[in-house]
Formats: structure tokens, C-alpha cells, sequence
């Protein structure tokens, strides 16, 4: 046995560069046992002695907290060899689910404890609608003390419901008193004959009235948020319950279930520290106003749950020191023991027994200070959703307004704090406010910005209606999008003091893009060159199709997935090209296989082109395809293809069926009118399916520009293949062309303004180009060269 004693923990002391940070709690001690643990309850016998209970891969263990800074283990009963086991107590006995193997029931008698305890596996077979099964293993299990039965959920018995078990006659030979056998039940609560199933697999808790066990009544149900309910637990008062789903970066979750004809969600809790990290709430005990909840390796944690619609952190405990995102640490918690102390089990380091203590050195749990206010546009009154607000304290924190422009929010330690609001549109502002605890503090806020405007038009000066406006700043998280009107006028509210990039788009036109370092009065005007490119920063109404369940084409910039030895999607955007977005086939995923192209194909098809009276068309763009093969499909089959039509006859321009980790170098394909009839309703269909199951599935596509060519030979669009690199750069770019053309050639730099900063002559076909008197900015490099030919890329020095 290994214990640790006396570790008093007050101030804020960081474990690792990752996990949270330990409070408000003080460690008694720590049992090692040996093997991975689980579950955990606590019991009291008739002396008023208290035991610690822990599940543990092959047994079942008891300690006996005589002294809670040294467990006396009384017990150590085998079992089958599981991963789960879950412990609940009635009276004077203990009992022990296992979700493996087919013991049945473990019943412990503690009558005689600490001296004595003894035990049997109960394993009864059941006649369910006239249909013999056998109770071998369950999942979980609940025990409702006041009226004594027993709730066993996710048993192997019909579909896995909820069995409902009358223990007051025999505690040893309990009776089936009824059943709820709708879905899967992962876990249940039962008060005051309302029972409160977590229904993992359908994402929600169910509520239903068990007054007659026979005849169960459903009266209302909610999803979670995370829609993967893992367990619920109510409040004292039964008018609040409180969720957990176990899934990576997930919350504990608020509800008002006062009316089960109108249930409310009211707030969501995770840790602020590890936000995003991929950490995973487990369970969730709640305990005179708080809410004690084993969260894996985020450890223990409290949240003051007194105003459920604020939770605050307001106590913790790192059990696992070595972050993962993975199904490890603290597994359980159990607050109830009337001494006070808090019981933890940790998968791989056993048992943990904790006594709560407040910042003033007093036992017990102490209440979170609470800030909450209304943030409103200055110049409207209208609510600002998705500002953010942060105390500025040591204290971990961070709140954002809802639609309706409130926020709720708080901290463990009181005093005197400036409050910061954010919003990638409004001038972020500090104010000052005193919080104390258990008190709630009203801090509203106006929140300023100022009106950009401009206009977009095209060569002869004519105005141009439902051009897409792009503003764009990626370290402010802005990405603003607007329609210019009939009159080609643009404008929109944004904050002072940013530099944004701006960019206009529309089908038929070049893009365009400036670099402004925004104060209020700017006006940006566009002049936009016709011809068929498409970038993607915008949505120009390509269209999408097929009958794929997942993975479908959209725009985004999408995580970026690396597995089986290579990327099998990439994050970064064609470097030469405007805006940092391209279209990918699903953009949710965050593993392989994890929302790739499954079940069918889809379909990208452009909107239409007119090249009526043209001879032939060049096309460039690049493709992204990645393909992997399933275990049973080792040879993948599948591919992307790249099509043209005219809306009678197709040819194929593209084909790609070998797995890649990168983007394509730039392809250049043409087709002849010999060889297609070119009308008003040129397309492009960009083509990818998942040809066999469980094929990892993956295409980009970017880039795009189509160019026609009349008889006469004049070039009213080109694309030339231009490289350029490093992008970003810092004193220099290696600027790479192609030698099929004749004459001088020269290079124009255009700064942010469409100011000329640089020009000269191109001598080389590989040339490096000197930026040393340039200052840090986005800029735009043409090269020309006879019969007005000319190519631009894009390239920013930092």
C-alpha cells in the first residue's frame, strides 16, 4: 500500500503544461491497487464507520477509512476480468455490476464489516414476456434507498433497458418488479419514482414515472449536447439534472426538468484550462448545490451548481499526471460520506481520498463568485452574441453571450478585477468589478465599431449587383460576408485599428483582393477583370449532389489529418491563389475515415460559362485525392475526376486513382471545338465516390480558371503555371516560370493599395527577386511579357 498524507493544497499550482491546475482540495491519501481501476462508492455501517469501495479489472475492493490518511483494505472479491464494474449500496449490502464475463449480480454483505464480509454472484433467470433469459452481466445500476429497488441498466437481458429489482424482501434474492426496454440504457437515477434513463447510443436522457413497476409511464426526454449521454444526476430539489457525455471536449451539461413538458437547457460546464485538448467528462454526482465529476485525465472536478444556469469551477484535482486524450484517469467520484470526505478512483493510479477545503483554510466547498451582465451594440442597442468575456485573473475563465446578448460567468477567488470584452467586430473594452462569493455581480457593456464601405464594378465602369465581399483578418477570427447591391455599393461594420484582408469575387470575373489597415471613413472600391476563375474564398454557386451519407464537398479549411504513414488531409490552401479555403470533401473530420466520402459519390459542378464563338479552352486547377484501403478491401479502387460539358456531351479532362499526400502540381488541360460544341452552358463536374465499403475517401479541389482562345489568336484570359516561394517570405522570393513564351519579360509588385513598389526585368527562368526595402504586407506580382500576356500570384512578407 503507498499512501501520501497531508498534501494541502490551496493556491493554484499547475501539475503539467497541459492538465489542469489542483484547489480547494486537500489529499488524505492515495492507494496504489496494483491493476487498473474503475468505479467507485462509498458505504457506512451501523457504527458509523466508512468504507471506500472500488472496482477494480479483476476485483472488487473494500477499505475501511478509520483512519482516512491510511485505508485498512477489509476485501478483495474476484470477479470476471472487466474493463466497467459499477457499486451502489442498500442498507446493510453492496451491489456490483460487471459488464464482461456471466457471474450475474456480486451481492456483499456488510453486516458483519468490518470483521467480516462475505458475498455471492446472483444469477437468475427471468421470464420476460414468456421467454426465459438469464442475467449474466450489466453495465450499470442504480439504487433508489427510499423505497428500495434496484434499477440495473445495459443488462445482456432483451434490448438492454432498464430491470427494475425489489430488494426489501430478500436482499439476496431480489425480485423483477418490471422493466423499460425502449433503448439501450447506459445509466439511470431514480427519485421519488421518477426514473432518468442516459441513453447513450440516441444521445438523450428519458424521464419516466415507475409509481407501478409494471406499468411504466414516459414523460418527456432531452438531447445533451454532445448527443452521447453517459450519465445524469438531479438535483435535491428534483428540479434540476445534470449530464455528461463522454466524448473528447464535451461538457457537463444544465437542465430545468421543474416541467417534463417543457425541459430547458440552462448552461454547460468543461474545464477552461484544457479547452479543446481532446480531454473527456465521465460522470457526475451532485451534492448540496455542487457538482463532483471524474473527468479522465482533467482529474476531479467541482463546479458550484448552486445557480444552474452560471456553473463555476471552484475546486479540482489532477489524479493523472501525464496528459492524453484518452479513456484515463479519474474514472469516478463519490461526495455523500457524512464526514465530508470525497472519494475518487483513478484507472491507473487507484484510490484517491480528498477533504474539500475553502481558501480560508476551513473544511468544506466553497461558492464561486458570479459575474453576469447584457452586451449591446453601441450604436444600435442590439445584443452582440458571441462576445467573449474574461475576468482578468489567475483564474481560468472565459464566457461568451448567447443570442440574446446575456453572458454568465464567475471565479473561485473574490475581489476587485478588470473584465475584458471581445469580438472580432467591436473594440474590445476593460471594466472594472468586485465580486464576493456566493454573490452575483451585474456588469452590462456597450460595445463600439465603425461602418466600412465601397463599391465593386467591372472594366467600363458599370456597377456590379451580388458581387461576394470577403473581410477577412484570421488572428481576430474575422470573416465577414456581403452582397454588393444593384448599384454595386458594399458596406458593413467592423472594429478600427486591424488590418484586414478584403477580397470581391464573382462568377464571370478575376478576383480581386486590397490590404487595409482599417479606420473609420475607409472606402475600398473595386474594378473586377472578366474571365472564369474561382479561388474559393467565396461560395459562387458551385453546386454539390450525388448520394454520399458523408464527405460531401464544401468550402472550408479543413483539419489537418495525418495516418497509416501519410497526410490524408491537408490544412494548407494553394499559396499562389487568393484566400486561405478550398473545396474538400468533408471538413469535420479529425481522424482518417473520420467524415471522408461514405456510401455513395458526390458531385461539384460549376455554374455556367459562356464560350460561344471560342475555338478552344485551357483549364488549370489543382486536385487533392487521397485513398486508402479498408481491412476488408485491401485494394482500394476509387478516384476524382475533373469533367466539362456542354449540357449535351461530357469529356473527361482529369482522372486521379493513385493515392497522394499533397496537392497536384498545377494541371493544365485543354479542349478543342473539334471536339465539343462550346455554347453559354460550359460546366465543370469535379467527380469523386466511395466505390467499396470502408475506402478512406478523400479530394480537394482549387484553383480554378478556364480561358478562351478565338481564331484570331487574341488571349482574352492566360494562365502560365508562375511559382513563386518561400510564401510567406522575409527577404526574398524564388520566382520559377515556364520558357514557352517569347520577347522580354517583366515583373510588376503591387503593394496592398495597388501601389507599384517594385519593377524590372525577368532573365532567368528561375530568378530570385530581392524584398529587403519592402515593409511586412500582402502584395500582388505580375508578370508580362508581348501581346499584353501577363499572370499575377499573390505572396505576403513577413
Amino acid at each position: 500500500m503507498k499512501n501520501f498524507t497531508h498534501i494541502f493544497i490551496l493556491c493554484l499550482i499547475a501539475i503539467n503544461g497541459y492538465g489542469q491546475e489542483n484547489f480547494n482540495l486537500e489529499l488524505l491519501s492515495n492507494v496504489d491497487v496494483g491493476e487498473d481501476g474503475n468505479d467507485i462508492w462509498g458505504y457506512v455501517d451501523s457504527t458509523g464507520l466508512e468504507y471506500a469501495i472500488m472496482g477494480t479489472r479483476n476485483t472488487t475492493k473494500i477499505w475501511s477509512l478509520e483512519d482516512p490518511e491510511n485505508p485498512i483494505e477489509r476485501a478483495s472479491i474476484p470477479g470476471p476480468r472487466s474493463t466497467w464494474r459499477d457499486i451502489k449500496s442498500f442498507e446493510d449490502h453492496l451491489y456490483v455490476t460487471t459488464d464482461r464475463g456471466d457471474a450475474g449480480l456480486l451481492i456483499i454483505d456488510m453486516s458483519m464489516a468490518p470483521d467480516s464480509i462475505s458475498s455471492l454472484y446472483w444469477h437468475p433467470i427471468f421470464d420476460i414476456e414468456g421467454s426465459p433469459d438469464t442475467l449474466d452481466k450489466c453495465h450499470n445500476l442504480y439504487i433508489d434507498t427510499d423505497d428500495g429497488f434496484c434499477y440495473l441498466a445495459g443488462c445482456d437481458v432483451s434490448n438492454q433497458g432498464v430491470l427494475i429489482l425489489d430488494l426489501k424482501n430478500d436482499k439476496k434474492e431480489p425480485v423483477l418488479a418490471g422493466i423499460m426496454d425502449n433503448n439501450y440504457s447506459h445509466d439511470v437515477f431514480v427519485k421519488n419514482n421518477k426514473m432518468y434513463t442516459s441513453d447513450i447510443f440516441i444521445g438523450s436522457f428519458n424521464v419516466y414515472d415507475v409509481t407501478d413497476k409494471a406499468n411504466l409511464v414516459y414523460l418527456g426526454g432531452a438531447s445533451t449536447s454532445r448527443q452521447f449521454t453517459h450519465n445524469a444526476w438531479l438535483s435535491d430539489d428534483e428540479k434540476y439534472l445534470f449530464t455528461t457525455d463522454e466524448r473528447a471536449n464535451a461538457w457537463v451539461d444544465a437542465f430545468d426538468v421543474s416541467d417534463l413538458e417543457d425541459i430547458r437547457f440552462l448552461d454547460r460546464f468543461q474545464p477552461a484550462e484544457t479547452v479543446g485538448t481532446g480531454v473527456i467528462p465521465h460522470n457526475t454526482h451532485y451534492f448540496d448545490g455542487f457538482l463532483v465529476t471524474s473527468w479522465y485525465t482533467d482529474g476531479l472536478v467541482i463546479v458550484d451548481a448552486n445557480k444552474p444556469d452560471n456553473l463555476v469551477k471552484v475546486a479540482a484535482y489532477d489524479t493523472e499526471t501525464v496528459f492524453t486524450e484518452d479513456f484515463e484517469g479519474c474514472w469516478g467520484a463519490y461526495p455523500y460520506l457524512p464526514s465530508g470526505l470525497i472519494l475518487a478512483s483513478d484507472i491507473n493510479h487507484g484510490l484517491f481520498v480528498f477533504q474539500p477545503k475553502r481558501q480560508d483554510g476551513e473544511n468544506g466547498y466553497q461558492r464561486a463568485c458570479y459575474l453576469e451582465g447584457t452586451v449591446t451594440d453601441a450604436n444600435t442597442g442590439a445584443s452582440i452574441s458571441n462576445a467573449t468575456i474574461s475576468i482578468l485573473s489567475t483564474n481560468p475563465n472565459e464566457e461568451n453571450t448567447g443570442l440574446s446578448g446575456r453572458y454568465r460567468t464567475g471565479q473561485i477567488t473574490p475581489g476587485t478585477f478588470g473584465v475584458e470584452f471581445r469580438h472580432p467586430l467591436y473594440d474590445t473594452e476593460t471594466r472594472t468589478a468586485t465580486i464576493e462569493s456566493g454573490e452575483v455581480t451585474i456588469l452590462d457593456m456597450q460595445m463600439k465599431n465603425y461602418e466600412i464601405t465601397g463599391t465593386v464594378k467591372n472594366e467600363n465602369g458599370d456597377p456590379i449587383e451580388g458581387a461576394t465581399i470577403l473581410i477577412e483578418n484570421t488572428n481576430e477570427d474575422v470573416n465577414v460576408v456581403i452582397l454588393s447591391d444593384e448599384e454595386g455599393n458594399w458596406s458593413t461594420r467592423i472594429k478600427r485599428g486591424v488590418i484586414y484582408t478584403i477580397y470581391a469575387a464573382q462568377w464571370g470575373y478575376k478576383g480581386s483582393f486590397t490590404l487595409l489597415n482599417f479606420v473609420p471613413g475607409n472606402t475600398v472600391d473595386f474594378i473586377l477583370e472578366e474571365g472564369y476563375e474561382d479561388d474559393f474564398f467565396a461560395d459562387l454557386g458551385w453546386s454539390v449532389s450525388g448520394n454520399a451519407t458523408d464527405g460531401v464537398w464544401e468550402i472550408a479549411k479543413p483539419n489537418f489529418i495525418f495516418g497509416g504513414g501519410q497526410t490524408t488531409q491537408t490544412s494548407n490552401d494553394i499559396q499562389t491563389d487568393l484566400g486561405s479555403t478550398y473545396y474538400i470533401t468533408g471538413a469535420g473530420g479529425n481522424s482518417i475515415g473520420g467524415n471522408d466520402v461514405d456510401g455513395g459519390s458526390t458531385v461539384l459542378t460549376s455554374q455556367p460559362m459562356d464560350f460561344t464563338g471560342y475555338e478552344r479552352i485551357d483549364f488549370s486547377y489543382y486536385l487533392w485525392f487521397s485513398n486508402l484501403p479498408s481491412t476488408n478491401n485491401p485494394d482500394p479502387n476509387d478516384f476524382v475526376t475533373v469533367s466539362v460539358t456542354n449540357g449535351i456531351d461530357t469529356i473527361e479532362l482529369t482522372r486521379d486513382d493513385q493515392n497522394g499526400s499533397s496537392w497536384s502540381s498545377i494541371i493544365e488541360t485543354s479542349v478543342d471545338i473539334s471536339e465539343m460544341e462550346f455554347n453559354d452552358n460550359m460546366r465543370i463536374i469535379v467527380f469523386t465516390a466511395d466505390r467499396e465499403p470502408g475506402h478512406i475517401v478523400e479530394a480537394g479541389f482549387d484553383s480554378f480558371k478556364a480561358v478562351g482562345f478565338k481564331a484570331t489568336n487574341v488571349i482574352e484570359q492566360t494562365n502560365l503555371g508562375i511559382s513563386i516561394s518561400p510564401n510567406p517570405t522575409n527577404n526574398f522570393i524564388i520566382l520559377r516560370t515556364k520558357w514557352a513564351w517569347e520577347g522580354e519579360k517583366r515583373i510588376v509588385i503591387f503593394d496592398g493599395m495597388g501601389k507599384v513598389v517594385k519593377e524590372g526585368e525577368l532573365t532567368n527562368p528561375t530568378m530570385q527577386i530581392e524584398l529587403d526595402n519592402l515593409p511586412s504586407g500582402l502584395y500582388t506580382m505580375q508578370v508580362r511579357w508581348k501581346y499584353n500576356r501577363s499572370e499575377t500570384v499573390k505572396f505576403s512578407k513577413i
